[in-house]
This record gives structure tokens, C-alpha cells and sequence, in this order.
């Protein structure tokens, strides 16, 4: 029986619901990346904060605004928030947060074309194709993504209601749309767009809008946005994130930033790369071909724009949406990112319609075929793609070895070559991107955050690899440079003890200054025994406190009593350690 058109328009909600469910499965299950998600998960100490009180500092700007926290999005940390308190730091949890919003945010977007006067069947076909699009692997399966598909259902919210409101005003409509911006930008900056797109919505979509009146409705929306765009760029500069122009030179880095315009047309129609971070080879004058390759898109962006100006005013609003919501992310301030697919993610709206549209027009009969297997054709490389989540290494692999990577002076390359060292199995793999990590010029500014964590990372490497003299080194240069990272305490322990009694103590006193533990008392208290008893009797509590958690108590104990009464001063704490926990056995 043949299915008609108004049973499918029925259905699409459902098809997009499966559909997006069936190309971001592989995703649900991955771990956390070491990737922003230790920013805002593993090591944010106000996801730990519970109770009401806890809730309250998520919405705290403080931190921000004296630079100890690169953002200020309190909504989308307290959707966070809410999901450590419950889970911690288990993934799947995080994954189906993101992948429900990225399904309302498809919803939504078909509500939206539908809204914008696109035809039942270019509505449709692009939702479908927003709902399954490689580009959203990065928004929808990593956790720090969650923002793109979070603030994207609000935008849409918001300017559904504005429509509302262009056809019957009302203050409370008016007011509904702009409560709803303010929201998505308590999630993403981006969100500093909807201005640009309210215009394109007044003179695009029906009857052109007169510009004074234009300009009077968009005024109140222009006025916020003005005031969270001084907030970002001012929090960015108290926290390190704006930086010199990529590649050294604003050449250069006019260069780069045009031809990831490129890029990012190329990959909302063919996406055929898939990175979390993109390198870029220095050029050296505007005579490079990616700069070419960027002024030939202006240009033919331009004809097209004055091709359909007057007959397909919907399709020249695609156009205008897709370089709007790039434009906060062009790098005209610049910032450490210059590419990343996750900035597509609500600008991918636009070309999803205009390519449902052109296919619309131009298929015929064709059309059937020719839209399932685009639909299939995107679904499952998008579940190909999002498998790779699974295994840490393979994620960064492919930048790590990219040949741009190996030349790109700035940020995003020492980021590719230290999160494939932190991920890698192979020590000797490991040790070969961390040494491109320090090779590389950005590793040596003052802005790059990670440092520390490269220091610290090339100790671990050494100490596991039992490098004893050049672990030394780097451990002894991690604690001078980054003395309040307990990790690099942690590893200095390691590296001394039993060997270096002194160095060993020192540095356990340390790890228990940074983080009053139990376990780090336990250690601090253990160095100081090792200090007054003989090498046998120090490898007698060596063992104990390397035996099952259930005994090292019991052995302390029996120290206490076996030993002369001067080490009572130097275990006294882990013998109240012990007393106070149930079955003796001390908690991490």
C-alpha cells in the first residue's frame, strides 16, 4: 500500500527520532575524552559541590572573571551539574543528555523550515539530513559538545516565538523570544548571532519587513547580545584565551581563518574529513591557494546570492544563516581554535535546507531514490564515525600523524600531540607525540595552559618506562615549574621512594599539603617511618602498605606496637585514619 504525504509528514517526527538514535548509538557508551572534558567534568571541583549550595556556585562568575575558569555558561554546566551529581563521571549518562537534545533540536529545526514557508518535502528531507550529518558527531557523542545541540534547541526556540510574534505582536511573545536567547547564551557564545538572523527572518521570509522597522524590532536583541559579547571577550582575556593571530602574522592568519570558511562549506555538503582538531601549515603571503580557493567561494556565493535574490529569497536566508552563525568562530578576534566541526553544528540548519530545497526543485522523480540514499549514505558514516569514540588512541591518531600537524606552530597542534601521548598504550608511541608536543612553538608561550600537563606527562613516561636518570630530570623540572599539581608531587614519590628517603618524604608532605586524602596522609606518614627504621624494616612496611587495602591498616597498627614507641608520633595519623573507617581499611 502506498504510503501518501500526509502519513509521512505524520511519521517524520518518529523517522528522525530512529534515525538519530540508529547513526549516534556507537557513541552512547564511549568514555570521557581527556579533551575539555577533565575542564569541565573530571577536574572542576564545582561539579563536586552538592545540594543547593552546590547549585548555586555553578551559577557563581566569579571563577571567570579572575581567570581560574575560561567560560561563563552556568546553564550548561548546571545540565552538567545535575548529571554528575547523580553519575559522576560515567559517559553513557552525558551521551544520551546530548544525543536528547540533538533530537530536539531536529525537531525543532523541521518545525522551523516548515515555519520559514519550505515545502512539506524540503522540510522533511532537511531535518533528516540535519538529524544524521557527520559534522554533529563531534556536538552530539563528545561530552563537551553538549552545548551545540543545547544552545541550537533554544536558538530555534527562540526564533519560532519571534515568528509568532511577526505575525500577531505581542510584549509577551517579544518577550518569550528574547528570554529564550538570553538562555541559549547562558550556553554558547555563538548565540551572539540571533541579531543578523532576526533580519534575515524579516526581510526573507514573506513580505520584506520595512528596515526602520527592522531595525526597531532588533534593536532590544542587538543591546543584549552587545553586552554578552563584552562579557565573552573580557572573560577570555582574564582567562589567557585570546591569543596572537595564528601562524604568526596576520597574514597568515587571514590566510587560515578564510580557508577554514572554505572548509566549512565543504564539509556541510561533503563531509569527508573527520578531526577533533585541525591543523593549518603556515603560508607565506596571500598568494596561497587556500586564500584563493576562499576568495572563488566569495565570489560564487555572491552570484548565487544575486541569482535568487528576488525569485528564492528562502534559499539567499540559508546563505545568510550558514556565515552568521560562523561568524562569532571566524577568528576575527583571534582565539586558540581556528577550526572545529562542533561550530557547524546550528550554521549546518541553513545548508541542510538549501540542499533539501535544490533537491526539491531539481529531481523530479529522482527524488525518492536519490534522498534515501543521501539519508543512508550520512547515517551510517556517521556511526562509523562515531565507533572511533570508542578507543581513545584511534580519536587522536589521525591528528597527531596529520602532516599539518607536523608543521602548524600554534595551539591546536600541541593539543593533538599531547592528548595522542596521554592516550597512547605503546610508551615508545606515547613519548614520540610528546616530543613533537614540546617541540612545537606553542608549547613555549605563556599562554598555552597545558604545560604543566605536558611536564608532568613526560615524568609519568619516564617513571613507567624506568628511565631513572632522564625521569629525574623531568620530574624534578615538573615540581619546580608546577608546584601545585599533587600528580607531579605523586610522581616524584614514586620516582624516591625506598632510594631517596629525604626527596621521597619531601615530596609525599607536599602531596598531602595539595590534597588532604586519607591515602596521602597514609604515604606521608609511611616516608616518615621508612626515615628511622632499618632498609629491612623499611621493606617490611613497604609490603604492608602495598598488601589489600583490608590490612595496611592492621599492619600499621602492628608497627605501632613492634617497633619503638618514638614512630607512635610518625603514624599517628594513619592510625586515626584507621580507626575512624569501618573494617580499617582507608578510603582514596
Amino acid at each position: 500500500m502506498a504510503v501518501t504525504r500526509e502519513q509521512l509528514e505524520k511519521w517524520t517526527p518518529a523517522i528522525i527520532i530512529v534515525v538519530s538514535c540508529l547513526a549516534f548509538a556507537p557513541g552512547i557508551t564511549s568514555p570521557l575524552t581527556r579533551y575539555d572534558d577533565w575542564l569541565y567534568l573530571t577536574n572542576n571541583t564545582i561539579m563536586r559541590n552538592p545540594g543547593w549550595h552546590g547549585f548555586l556556585t555553578v551559577w557563581d562568575s566569579g571563577r571567570a572573571w579572575r581567570g581560574e575558569f575560561p567560560e561563563f555558561f552556568p546553564l550548561r554546566d548546571s545540565v552538567y551539574w545535575l548529571i554528575f551529581q547523580r553519575w559522576e563521571l560515567t559517559g553513557t549518562p552525558y551521551h544520551v543528555v546530548s544525543l536528547g537534545f540533538h533530537i530536539c533540536a531536529s525537531l525543532l529545526a523541521l518545525k522551523f523550515m516548515r515555519r520559514l514557508g519550505a515545502s512539506s518535502t524540503a522540510s522533511m528531507v532537511g531535518a533528516l539530513i540535519f538529524a544524521v550529518h557527520p559534522i554533529h558527531i563531534e556536538s552530539v557523542t563528545w561530552v563537551s559538545g553538549l552545548k551545540d545541540p543545547m544552545y541550537t534547541s533554544l536558538l530555534l526556540l527562540s526564533l519560532l516565538q519571534y515568528l509568532k510574534y511577526r505575525e500577531a505582536p505581542t510584549p509577551g511573545r517579544f518577550a518569550a523570544s528574547l528570554l529564550l536567547m538570553v538562555l541559549a547564551l547562558l550556553v554558547k557564545s555563538m548565540a551572539i548571532a540571533t541579531p543578523l538572523l532576526l533580519i534575515g527572518l524579516e526581510r526573507f521570509v514573506g513580505r520584506p519587513t520595512p528596515w526602520k522597522e527592522v531595525l526597531q524590532r532588533a534593536a532590544a536583541f542587538g543591546a543584549v547580545c552587545a553586552a554578552f559579547t563584552l562579557e565573552f571577550v573580557f572573560i577570555g582575556k582574564a582567562n589567557g584565551v585570546l591569543v596572537p593571530p595564528h601562524g604568526g602574522s596576520w597574514t597568515a592568519h587571514a590566510v587560515l581563518a578564510a580557508w577554514a570558511q572554505v572548509s566549512y562549506f565543504k564539509q556541510a555538503f561533503a563531509p569527508t574529513e573527520f578531526r577533533l582538531i585541525y591543523c593549518f601549515a603556515p603560508p607565506e603571503s596571500f598568494a596561497d591557494y587556500r586564500f584563493m580557493a576562499a576568495i572563488g567561494l566569495a565570489l560564487l556565493t555572491g552570484l548565487a546570492v544575486k541569482h535568487w535574490w528576488k525569485t528564492r529569497p528562502l534559499l539567499v536566508l540559508c546563505v545568510l544563516w550558514h556565515f552568521a552563525l560562523l561568524l562569532p568562530v571566524s577568528n576575527i578576534v583571534p582565539f586558540t581554535a581556528v577550526m572545529a566541526d562542533r561550530y557547524l553544528y546550528a550554521s549546518s540548519i541553513g545548508t541542510c535546507l538549501m540542499l533539501a530545497i535544490l533537491l526539491d526543485d531539481h529531481l523530479g522523480r529522482l527524488k525518492v531514490p536519490v534522498v534515501i540514499g543521501i539519508v543512508v549514505v550520512l547515517a551510517l558514516t556517521t556511526a562509523s564515525r562515531t565507533f572511533i569514540w570508542q578507543n581513545q588512541e584511534d580519536l587522536w591518531a589521525e591528528s597527531d600523524e596529520d602532516p599539518d600537524c607536523m608543521v602548524d606552530p600554534d595551539f591546536p597542534a600541541a593539543d593533538a600531540h599531547l592528548l595522542r601521548a596521554q592516550t597512547a598504550a605503546d610508551t615508545s608511541v606515547a613519548l614520540k607525540a610528546l616530543e613533537r608536543t614540546i617541540a612545537t612553538p606553542a608549547f613555549a608561550n605563556p599562554r598555552f595552559i597545558f604545560q604543566c600537563e605536558v611536564l608532568v606527562e613526560r615524568a609519568r613516561i619516564g617513571v613507567l618506562r624506568g628511565e631513572s636518570n632522564h625521569a629525574s630530570v623531568w620530574v624534578r623540572t615538573a615540581t619546580k615549574y608546577c608546584p601545585n599539581w599533587t600528580s607531579a608531587w605523586n610522581l616524584a614519590l614514586q620516582l624516591n621512594m625506598h632510594r631517596h628517603l629525604e626527596a621521597a618524604a619531601d615530596a609525599a608532605r607536599h602531596q598531602y599539603d595539595l590534597t588532604p586524602n586519607p591515602l596521602n596522609r597514609l604515604a606521608r606518614a609511611v616516608t616518615m617511618l621508612e626515615l628511622k627504621v632499618s632498609p629491612e624494616q623499611q621493606q617490611e612496611a613497604v609490603d604492608a602498605v602495598r598488601s589489600s587495602p583490608s590490612t595496611t591498616c592492621d599492619a600499621l597498627n602492628t608497627w605501632l606496637r613492634a617497633v619503638s614507641p618514638e614512630l607512635g608520633q610518625a603514624v599517628s595519623e594513619a592510625k586515626a585514619i584507621c580507626d575512624g573507617v569501618p573494617g580499617g581499611a582507608p578510603k582514596p
